[in-house]
């Protein structure tokens, strides 16, 4: 991580801005030559320069580089559209039972 690029959110659906950071990295491939990029995640807060950060990059052509986010997020992200059709599911089934 070699420094970051604060910018700020768009503030869209009439929520407040917030600003963003994300980062600059530079990595080495097995050859040893330096490339650098600029990550597509953004975070809440700066990340100090000269904390690692996982990137991941093409051998063919190392200018095309990204950011690895972590599992975690990603788990996040795919659970949360499964509990909301259960909870859908589960209010249909209530709506459905007789009462009385």
């Amino acid at each position: 991580m070699t420094g970051n690029r604060s910018g700020w959110t768009n503030g869209g659906g009439n929520s407040t801005r917030n600003r963003r950071f994300r980062p600059y990295y530079q990595f080495s491939d097995s050859r040893g030559d330096v490339y650098g990029g600029e990550s597509d995640v953004s975070t809440v807060n700066e990340t100090l320069p000269g904390s690692p950060l996982a990137v991941a990059y093409n051998p063919a052509d190392p200018q095309e580089s990204y950011q690895v986010v972590s599992q975690s997020k990603m788990l996040v992200g795919c659970l949360l559209p499964v509990f909301m059709a259960f909870a859908a599911g589960s209010l249909w089934f209530i709506g459905i039972l007789p009462v009385g």
